[in-house]
């Protein structure tokens, strides 16, 4: 249905988010962007993080879980303790919550040691407010026994004022607070990541420059998508305060007279109404929306001479005799909103939801694919066969049934062959002219407004795809899916071999190196999914290299859906997008036989997919490459279609 309506400018959104997270910079303080309000909307919380705001919180479990199927790979916060019955979603799901139950607490450490996780708790006090918190004389204990528990980390100290008890929060409380964490840090010799100041009511005491400067973490909800601060509710300087407009449908409009006529008792709400005023006619409106919908006197006419008189469970009534207006059926109302009516809105089913604003620039829908018949990299020849087996099951043509414009650029470099009679150094030397051109072929792809992808060729040309990206793209993230670590050296590897070293390449581990422009990728840009096959040596370089890695196991344990979000969520600050990498054998032999070097127990044939479909969803991605493939028939090889069959799931195929 069109009406009642809620519009929802995200533009106002974005901007008063950023307005807010620059001036608690400035103060050292970063914010949690709170949705609970809009029924945890991830249109809101990506306006929110395009905004600046460091997390996405939420008091209500099921919220988190939408965010988080939606694509919010930011940090999630649960604003209250979990209920017990809650605990194994809560630790899948969310990142940090709020807490103040010693036994809750427990429950979360022995589930976070199930699941094998970390789960961050900020310890709740109660300065006064008397809603949620221990007292303060009780939080140095407890403190003593979190931190001896397995799976959870106390990652800080908060409080929540105004809520309940309407207690402001004040230079003595705010202190108070600080000495809290203070005592916890001299006593348990921790440092705490977070102390946090409370909600919307601190940014007075932030704008006034009296917030102790120890205090380093809010949560702004009503501030961001309402524009003011909820301590004296006054407006905030350079935030918007309409970013939502309630509209509704006038079902019935006539002149009657003002007061009710007739024996009166209670209400439909068990209330005796009380209305004011003479007994004149008045020209009043009916609207279709009611209590069921929203707080009707939080509901703000933008027309002016509208007054609201009440309501029932379906209908708003509006006296309209001074607006100028007739108001006849069929013509719609705006209305502003407070807090709790918008609340209600967000939450009814009956309210519709329109978005606009925030623009966001459609994934590129043109692919630019370059052909790298290279196997000088790896343990025998076949890998240079890849790109003509992946272009005889017709990539090209199955990208454009997604609705791609896909311009396939053939080999671009000549092939460049496995010889087992040359050094790893002169191996390098061949292997760097076919990743420069790879490299240019890339920059131009991004400059064209392209999507680059790169059909391999062993993996040892992800050093040349990566060259090209981060010439572009600073801060860039890569998933590779791959059987093996990659992370040796010339003086560790066993075999010599350029592909068992390529990943230490691209992140100057290797001496070797295998582009003439380094991609320096950051260690804690890449996430490395599929691990099985590692050798000692590697085994330890990878552990102390801050590099995330899912092995097959934590696979089995965690699901791939999973082991993805937490994968994105680790790649959250890579704002230019995530390049994937896709070694074939990361897939078990049963379903991708024909790869260079097999190694069994790898992931099946629907687990790979959901890793591409779930990628997809994210709208993270920004190139790909797919190696590794070493084809027994170029013509009709099993494994290039799959690939094939990858990419497609990549670049967003859906089932339905």
């Amino acid at each position: 249905m069109e009406y009642p309506r809620i519009e929802i400018n995200l533009d106002f959104i974005r901007g008063n988010a950023s307005a807010l997270t620059t001036l608690c910079e400035k103060r050292g303080i970063a914010v949690a962007g709170v949705v609970k309000c809009t029924c945890g909307s991830p249109a809101v919380a990506s306006a929110m993080l395009t905004g600046g705001v460091k997390q996405i919180a939420d008091s209500r479990l099921e919220n988190l879980v939408r965010l988080r199927n939606n694509g919010i790979n930011s940090e999630l916060m649960l604003l209250r303790s979990p209920m017990k019955s809650q605990i194994p979603h809560t630790v899948k799901v969310v990142d940090i919550s709020l807490n103040s139950e010693l036994e809750i607490i427990e429950m979360l450490s022995v589930e976070a040691v199930r699941q094998r996780k970390k789960h961050d708790i900020i310890l709740m006090t109660d300065l006064g407010d008397r809603r949620e918190g221990l007292m303060p004389q009780d939080v140095i204990p407890a403190v003593g026994a979190i931190i001896r528990m397995s799976g959870v980390c106390l990652a800080g100290i908060g409080t929540n004022l105004t809520c309940f008890g309407g207690v402001l929060p004040s230079l003595e409380n705010m202190q108070l607070l600080t000495e809290l964490a203070e005592e916890i840090e001299t006593v348990y010799k921790i440092k705490l990541r977070w102390i946090s100041g409370g909600n919307s009511s601190s940014l007075k005491m932030i704008i006034d420059g009296t917030m102790p400067a120890k205090i380093n973490h809010v949560r702004l909800g009503e501030s961001i998508l309402l524009g003011r601060e909820t301590a004296y509710g006054e407006l905030l300087s350079g935030t918007e305060p309409d970013a939502f407009r309630l509209k509704a449908e006038v079902i019935e409009s006539g002149t009657k007279p003002s007061k009710p006529e007739g024996i009166t008792g209670l209400d439909a709400f068990g209330h005796i109404p009380v209305i004011l005023g003479d007994n004149r006619n008045r020209r009043r409106a009916l609207l279709g929306i009611g209590r069921e919908d929203t707080v009707l006197d939080g509901l703000l006419p933008c027309e002016p001479g509208i007054k609201i008189l009440g309501g029932s469970s379906d209908h708003l009534i509006v006296d309209i005799e001074d607006s100028g207006k007739s108001y006849e059926a069929g013509e719609i109302m705006a209305f502003n909103l407070t807090y709790p009516a918008l609340l209600g809105c967000m939450t009814s089913s009956y309210v519709n939801k329109r978005y606009c604003g925030i623009y966001q620039e459609p994934q590129t829908s043109k692919i630019r694919i370059a052909g790298i018949p290279v196997s000088i990299g790896a343990n025998r020849s076949g890998s240079e066969l890849a790109p003509e087996a992946v272009c005889a099951k017709k990539l090209k043509e199955k990208l454009a049934d997604s609705g791609y414009m896909a311009e396939d650029c053939g080999n671009i470099v000549q092939p460049v062959l496995y010889d087992a009679s040359l050094t790893p150094k002169q191996k390098a030397a061949l292997l760097i002219n076919a990743n420069d051109c790879l490299a240019q072929f890339t920059v131009k792809a991004l400059d064209d407004n392209r999507f680059p992808l790169a059909v391999g060729g062993d993996h040892s040309i992800i050093a040349g795809i990566l060259s090209g990206l981060r010439q572009r793209k600073k801060n860039l993230g890569m998933i590779m899916f791959s059987a093996f670590g990659e992370f040796n050296d010339e003086k560790t590897s066993p075999t010599g071999n350029l592909q068992g070293m390529a990943l230490a390449a691209c992140c100057n581990r290797c001496g070797l190196r295998m582009a003439s422009i380094s991609p320096a990728m950051p260690v804690e840009n890449i996430v490395l999914i599929g691990l099985r096959n590692v050798d000692s040596v590697e085994r330890k370089l990878l552990r102390q290299s801050g590099i995330k890695l899912f092995t097959m196991e934590d696979i089995d344990v965690l699901g791939m859906h999973e082991v993805i979000v937490q994968a994105c969520r680790k790649l959250t600050h890579c704002t230019e997008g995530i390049h994937v990498s896709i070694g074939m054998n990361f897939a078990d032999p049963a379903e991708a036989p024909g790869v260079l070097l097999a190694s069994r127990g790898g992931v099946n044939y629907r687990e790979a997919h959901l890793a591409m479909e779930t990628l997809a969803g994210t709208g993270m991605v920004c190139s790909a490459d797919i190696t590794e493939l070493a084809p027994v028939n170029v013509a009709n090889d099993p494994t290039a279609e799959f690939g094939v069959e990858l990419l497609c799931s990549l670049l967003g195929k859906k089932i339905i």
